[in-house]
This record gives C-alpha cells, sequence and structure tokens, in this order.
C-alpha cells in the first residue's frame, strides 16, 4: 500500500467512524407527538377550544411547501408537502440525518364536495390516523406573508393510538403559505406550481 493510499484510507476510515456517531446521536421517535404545551402561547378566541369539554393532549410541527398552480382563473391550491415533527427543535434532525424517521404522515382526502386533510401515525405501534374538517379561522398577526391560523374538528379516526380520540386541532404560529400575487399568474406562466415555504403549530385535543 502507498503512502497516498493509507492516507486516503485513514481518511475514509474517520470519516466512516464519524458518520456512525452521528447516525447514533439519532433516536427515531417512538411516540407522536410533544406533550409539553408550547410556552407563552396565547390562542385567539376566534379559534378557542372549549377547555370544559376537551384537553390538550400533544403538537406536532410541520415544515413544508404549500404548493399554488397558475390557472386560468389564477393561483390555485394545489397542497402541502413537508415533513412532521414532534418538537420544532427536530427540524435540526431533519437537516442532519438523511434517514430521519417521522412520527406522523399527513394524507389528503375528499369527502362529498367537503375537502379535507389528515394524519397517520407512522409509528408501527400505533395504527391511529384522523381526518380534520375546518372549521373556523383567524387571520395570523402578519396575514400578508403568514397562513392563517385555524381551528379544525376531527372525524373518521381509524386504529389505536394518538389519533384515535382527537376532537380538535389548532394550527397556530404560521410562517409562510400564501400564495403569490395574482399578478404573477399570466398566459405566459399558465400551468407553473409555485412552492411556498411554511410552517406551524398544530394542537390536538381530546376530551375531558
Amino acid at each position: 500500500m502507498t503512502k497516498i493510499t493509507s492516507v486516503l484510507a485513514l481518511v475514509g476510515l474517520v470519516f466512516s467512524c464519524l458518520s456512525l456517531i452521528t447516525q447514533a446521536e439519532y433516536d427515531p421517535p417512538t411516540s407522536v407527538g410533544n406533550p409539553e404545551f408550547p410556552e407563552d402561547l396565547v390562542i385567539p378566541p376566534e379559534i378557542a377550544v372549549d377547555l370544559d369539554k376537551n384537553k390538550y393532549a400533544f403538537s406536532l410541527c410541520p415544515i413544508a411547501v404549500v404548493q399554488y398552480k397558475c390557472a386560468a382563473a389564477g393561483w390555485e391550491f394545489v397542497g402541502p408537502l413537508g415533513v412532521l415533527v414532534n418538537d420544532c427543535k427536530d427540524f435540526k434532525e431533519v437537516i442532519d440525518h438523511p434517514d430521519f424517521v417521522t412520527a406522523v404522515s399527513l394524507f389528503d382526502t375528499q369527502t362529498s364536495s367537503t375537502p379535507s386533510g389528515g394524519f397517520r401515525s407512522a409509528i408501527p405501534s400505533d395504527t391511529s390516523s384522523s381526518l380534520f374538517r375546518v372549521e373556523t379561522t383567524v387571520d395570523a398577526p402578519n396575514p400578508s406573508e403568514d397562513n392563517a391560523w385555524l381551528r379544525s374538528v376531527a372525524f373518521g379516526q381509524t386504529g389505536t393510538g394518538a389519533f384515535s380520540d382527537v376532537t380538535y386541532l389548532q394550527r397556530v404560529n404560521t410562517k409562510g403559505g400564501i400564495a403569490p400575487s395574482p399578478s404573477l399568474c399570466n398566459s405566459t406562466n399558465n400551468g407553473y406550481v409555485y412552492s411556498s415555504r411554511f410552517s406551524a403549530i398544530i394542537l390536538f385535543y381530546k376530551k375531558k
């Protein structure tokens, strides 16, 4: 083995060890959600949940893009693409670990003519899922740049686990997710799909 080959082999070994150390520091989630209510969060009364009948259960943090497609009538909502994590600080894990495993996956469906979205556990021991339908919204503090805050009611639960008995969700602390200016959708870019970066906190509730 030449001296150069020996050095390259040593460098490769060091990087392999560092990779193993990094992977060892990452523990995939074994449960769904963060049971701690976000500190200093104030819920607007317009989207409040009746706390005499419901209690906070857990929260999730999405980091995503919300897609809009340019059509003849203007920008049309397509849907979100992203990752849900148990705690907002876990976003660092998404960046640092290509093998990051989310605890929850997002899925969309259509019930009659009313669009609805849902969440499904991605943990093998948790088979639960739930759909949600928007009941009411309120403008975000910076409505020109951030998506509305909202309250949605749960329905269509399946399986056993975190989502099997949820009653409501609230989407708060939104950042981004707004469609582009209408002036940017015209005949020259018809069919173009725009991705608007988005993050938020989603609070889930259960019956008392």
